[in-house]
């Protein structure tokens, strides 16, 4: 689960290496879902379904959070993107705040669908 602002630059650069990732087969077994966050009509990319299309975003359905942020917080974000790796059995796997990078993310995906620990402890 990646929880997305459309203003946001850090999120505008994750998004386009998780699109290449899933082309390129990296995130094959790995379920993603999208959270748009802090949506305003005032900053870049407004509206953010109109520039995920824009950037090939595979996954759907894409959801909303409130305009009090309710999801991010639920999931304990404070800034974005922000993830959330959920494994296979339903539990939180691990959880990453910023940018992770295109190499980290796939080993991520790996290590997700061999069921393997995420980060070292």
């Amino acid at each position: 689960m990646i929880f997305l602002a459309h203003s946001c630059p850090h999120c505008q650069a994750e998004v386009p290496v998780i699109v290449e990732l899933a082309e390129e087969g990296k995130l094959d077994g790995v379920v993603v879902q999208a959270i748009t966050t802090n949506t305003s009509e005032d900053a870049a990319n407004y509206p953010p379904s109109k520039w995920l299309k824009r950037e090939d975003w595979p996954f759907k359905p894409v959801l909303l959070d409130d305009p009090k942020l309710r999801a991010l917080i639920a999931f304990g974000a404070g800034s974005f993107p922000y993830m959330v790796f959920v494994a296979s059995d339903g539990t939180v796997a691990g959880r990453w705040s910023g940018e992770l990078g295109k190499a980290d993310l796939a080993e991520v995906a790996r290590r997700l669908v061999a069921g393997e620990p995420l980060f070292e402890e």
